[in-house]
């Protein structure tokens, strides 16, 4: 009895792992038929399309539609970089197969401020402090920058180099990452004297926030103005608000 159980057993070892072996045959044999996007997290809006993706994978002499599974892996790495070029896609996840489609996973870029520069241009800079080209699709209220930014669209990293946007940059990514900061302030206004003035909701003053030097201490200091004083002064007591300094906040009426 118990070699009749062994052989049992052993019997259907080989069969299960023949229905593997099968069933990797046939999905390496598959031919793709199409190419799915799956954007994650998924987006409002979504500024990647299937079109534009298949464009620059055929732009880059890669055959994909019409090849087997086994031909397609040898290149997966190449899509990825590929793709990674587009100007809104911050990172290739992953490619794979699910039955006749190869499906591209891909994290689109968030854009954190619209810049509107004083030469008629528009353009985003993302969380990642990316400068990425405006998108028509995105119509979310997000911060906005605008004014004296003599700096028109190029595809770049925010860095030391652009000392005007990469304050601004620096000062949004501060602003968004507070909800009440987040509320109370939407633009941003670069005057004549390339300082950053903030431009709050509710309110008729004006903050003239300087550069991004100690930027943590200077939005902590407004926070508490508006949280605290103003409520007990009166929200238009002032038409200024000078926090271009760390250690106190300078009210002018």
């Amino acid at each position: 009895m118990g070699k009749i159980k062994a052989l049992v057993s052993i019997a259907v070892t080989i069969l299960i792992l023949s229905i593997v072996v099968v069933a990797i045959v046939k999905k390496q044999s598959t031919i793709c038929e199409k190419i799915e996007v799956k954007i994650v997290p998924i987006p409002s809006p979504s500024m990647v399309s299937i079109p534009e993706i298949e464009q620059m994978i055929a732009d880059s002499n890669l055959v994909v539609i019409g090849k087997s599974v086994k031909e397609l892996r040898n290149i997966t790495g190449q899509i990825a970089d590929v793709i990674t070029h587009h100007p809104f896609i911050l990172q290739c996840r992953n490619v794979y197969f699910s039955n006749s489609s190869m499906v591209i996973e891909i994290v689109q870029s968030r854009p954190l401020v619209h810049v509107f520069s004083n030469q008629h241009d528009q353009y985003f800079i993302d969380h990642e402090g990316f400068i990425i080209p405006y998108h028509p699709n995105l119509q979310e209220n997000i911060l906005v920058a605008h004014g004296n930014i003599d700096y028109n669209f190029q595809t770049k990293f925010v860095s030391d180099s652009v000392p005007l946007l990469h304050g601004i940059y620096t000062i949004a990514k501060r602003v968004f990452a507070d909800p009440f900061l987040n509320a109370q302030f939407r633009q941003f206004y670069v005057n004549k004297n390339l300082d950053i003035e903030l431009i709050p909701t509710v309110g008729k003053q004006v903050v003239l926030f300087g550069d991004a030097t100690d930027a943590d201490a200077k939005l902590l200091h407004l926070s508490k103005m508006y949280s605290e004083a103003l409520p007990y002064r009166g929200i238009n007591e002032y038409t200024m608000l000078d926090a271009r300094f760390k250690n106190r906040i300078i009210a002018k009426k």
